[in-house]
């Protein structure tokens, strides 16, 4: 049996060394050699890296080759970091002669420097393998049906694939193949013959290091029309009352539930909070679809332009449920930016990249949006987009 090519990519790091001190030769064979021992780097191609980085922050270093690099081994002893910690974001730092997993961005007597190297996708993770569970999420709003399948699977995984850093956008495929092979399908409870599917998003973030407040996660509920690719992005808005949905987050008998009221061309759709302790919470956000008149040919008598939905409105005028009493802990996941932050200002900025792919369009450059567009045309008006 064949062995398995290697699926390689390009990894921005940083190293940190102290300013206006020059590199002694043994820190600079200490860096290769670290460099060999946790990227699988040869001495030539580790001094490369090194040099096109100093060379960028501005710096003159000459680097040794290989054969100098092997000679010094054999007379000079040293100790490299065997693994690192954090192989997403790597951080590595020059202190006396030895080489650490350490940021020190903050500490004025270090510079940085951006180095790029070659590694391994099974030794370094890319960006969507640290984000897999809230990708999943996302996907779990994919359209299942046969008419809209290649077309679905083509737009999520170029939203994931735009998304993630430059020198890891290769490794993805836009097809249904490599979604089910490299992320499996997210195995969400949907309903059959709804007008609208529904996804809530809860993402946990760091809390920001200027504030002593806690930071509330990041909300939204993502509703996908039957008939459209895209789906459309609701935040919670909370004015001041008793109680609200972060009241709910941290308890683990939490749960929600998710209905849909279809009213002709409008639904409404609620989401309830309950748990134990505390009486139920409700959310309701209303949006319209607005169809075009009908405009037949004068000599054919037939419709110029097929009727086009977001949802089928022939569908009976009843409650639909969309999630019935799921735990709230079930929708906590976490989400990353490419640079590695998971601020709420980062976390919120990736997901806005999200929603400019795969919502309906129109809809997240403006506060209140007047209307949702499809790709296909069609028009919704929000009668609220806010859930409150």
């Amino acid at each position: 049996m064949p062995r398995k090519k290697p699926v390689m990519m390009k990894k921005k790091i940083q190293l940190f060394i102290r300013r206006k001190e020059e590199l002694t030769t043994h820190s600079k064979h200490l860096i290769i050699a670290t460099f060999k021992r946790l990227f699988g780097l040869s001495p030539d191609d580790a001094a490369l890296s090194l040099i096109h980085g100093f060379k960028k922050a501005n710096i003159e270093s000459t680097w040794p080759k290989r054969s100098a690099h092997s000679t010094y081994k054999t007379k000079t002893p040293f100790q490299t970091l065997k693994s690192l910690d954090n192989k997403y974001n790597v951080n590595l730092t020059l202190i006396t002669n030895t080489v650490i997993e350490q940021n020190n961005a903050n500490d004025d007597s270090f510079q940085k420097i951006d180095l790029i190297v070659t590694v391994n996708i099974d030794e370094f993770p890319p960006w969507y393998e640290q984000n897999k569970l809230i990708i999943k999420r996302l996907g779990g709003l994919i359209s299942e049906e046969k008419k809209f399948d290649n077309h679905s699977y083509k737009l999520f995984l170029n939203a994931v694939k735009d998304i993630s850093p430059n020198t890891e956008q290769h490794i993805i495929e836009p097809n249904c193949k490599w979604y089910r092979s490299h992320l499996t399908k997210y195995k969400c409870i949907r309903p059959k013959k709804t007008p609208i599917s529904a996804e809530l998003i809860i993402i946990n973030v760091d809390d920001n290091e200027d504030d002593d407040v806690a930071s509330n996660p990041a909300i939204c509920l993502l509703l996908r029309p039957s008939e459209a690719y895209g789906y459309i992005p609701v935040k919670f808005y909370n004015p001041l009352k008793e109680k609200n949905i972060y009241d709910y987050l941290f308890d683990h008998t939490s749960n929600f539930s998710i209905t849909v009221q279809k009213e002709e061309n409008r639904l409404t759709i609620t989401l309830k909070l309950s748990n134990e302790a505390r009486s139920t919470l409700t959310y309701k956000t209303v949006i319209e679809q607005v169809f075009k008149p009908i405009v037949n040919n004068p000599f054919t008598g037939k419709p110029v332009f097929n009727k086009l939905e977001l949802w089928d409105s022939s569908l009976p005028n009843i409650t639909y449920s969309l999630v019935e009493k799921n735990l709230l802990s079930n929708c906590i996941s976490d989400l990353t930016s490419t640079n590695g932050l998971s601020d709420k200002l980062s976390v919120e900025h990736t997901l806005q990249r999200f929603h400019q792919h795969l919502s309906l369009k129109g809809l997240y450059e403006q506060t209140v949006p007047k209307m949702f567009i499809d790709k296909k045309g069609t028009k919704i008006k929000p009668t609220k987009f806010i859930m409150n």
